[in-house]
């Protein structure tokens, strides 16, 4: 009998984190009396160079012996790695952890409840933010659980009730796996933020959607996650292509105005923040930008905010001027 469910967790120079993970994971099994059976536990480590090897066969010789554990010949990011354990997952829904988080207190109870019993494709749930200083933030959320409905329904229900809360990242959701392979929703590699398109995709696409109120995962603030390191002109740039790709997908799916506009003021946020932070950034990394951005659609950007706002970005050169005038402000 295949399991449940599939937890795939992509690693990288994970040796701080990876046994506090696999241990949140097991614990949360303890609590729901679920075995190996039930929970498929996959970790793909992505040519790390520290410890992160020699613990995982520490763990899988004593705490962990299912534990499936995949190695990449070279490294590939999150977004191969997250595509690497899909395909070799076996559960009917599978969950992408990261490895540096926790499970939520009896998130694994939701594997016999009546809401994944009914086969969504996308399963919806809340987060809680652990802080530096080991405090919990959670940000309001919707109290109630929402659908089973199609995915543009749901989004449509989102923009009805400006609803603007919901988590973005993969984390927060199980897909049923079949559902993913066989609309080849598969994450964009080499890129930083691959999950941000990915799921706008997952669910516009999704026949079935439930979201249920509970809190199912723990982002922990890790100082030097992508989010919170050091910023470079590859993460400035790749913030603009998922703008750029996600106004592309919207518009070519033929989204409802009302969707389109709930939207655009993440997107325009994302954007305004990059023009806003472009000067801190070292000149070669303005050039790399620059670069980047080349190779982009950046137009339809433009097209889906229904404004020329960011007409800067179709303009090289004009990115380099604000550049140099943003850098001399600092």
């Amino acid at each position: 009998m295949s399991p449940i469910l599939s937890i795939i967790i992509p690693v990288y120079n994970a040796s701080e984190y990876i046994q506090r993970v696999l241990c949140s994971i097991l614990s949360e099994m303890r609590k729901a009396n679920l075995s190996e059976k039930q929970v498929e536990i996959i970790v793909i480590d992505d040519c790390s160079t520290d410890r992160t090897l020699d613990i995982l066969e520490e763990l899988k010789n004593t705490i962990v012996p299912h534990l499936i554990f995949i190695k990449h010949d070279i490294n590939r990011q999150q977004g191969a790695a997250r595509n690497t354990g899909l395909k070799s997952s076996s559960g009917k829904y599978v969950w992408f952890v990261d490895v540096d988080d926790l499970l939520g207190d009896g998130i694994l109870n939701q594997i016999y409840s009546p809401e994944i019993i009914s086969e969504p494709d996308v399963f919806q749930f809340h987060t809680a933010a652990i802080l530096p200083d080991n405090t919990i933030s959670i940000e309001p959320y919707w109290q109630d659980i929402i659908g089973p409905m199609s995915g543009k329904e749901f989004l449509e229900f989102e923009a009805d009730h400006h609803y603007t809360n919901r988590i973005r990242a993969s984390w927060s959701k199980w897909y049923k796996r079949d559902y993913l392979l066989r609309n080849k929703l598969f994450y964009q590699e080499g890129v930083y933020w691959e999950d941000i398109v990915h799921t706008l995709k997952c669910i516009f696409l999704a026949n079935k959607v439930v979201y249920k109120p509970t809190i199912g995962y723990k982002y922990i603030h890790t100082p030097n996650s992508d989010m919170r390191g050091t910023q470079n002109g590859k993460k400035f740039a790749d913030s603009i292509r998922f703008c750029a790709d996600s106004s592309k997908f919207l518009l070519e799916s033929e989204t409802s105005q009302k969707i389109i506009e709930s939207m655009r003021p993440y997107y325009a946020k994302v954007l305004r923040k990059c023009l806003e932070n472009l000067g801190q950034l070292p000149k070669e990394e303005c050039a790399k930008i620059c670069q980047i951005i080349s190779s982009i659609d950046v137009s339809y950007i433009s097209r889906f905010m229904n404004s020329n706002e960011h007409d800067w970005l179709l303009d090289t050169i004009a990115i380099s001027k604000l550049w140099h005038s943003k850098h001399n402000e600092n």
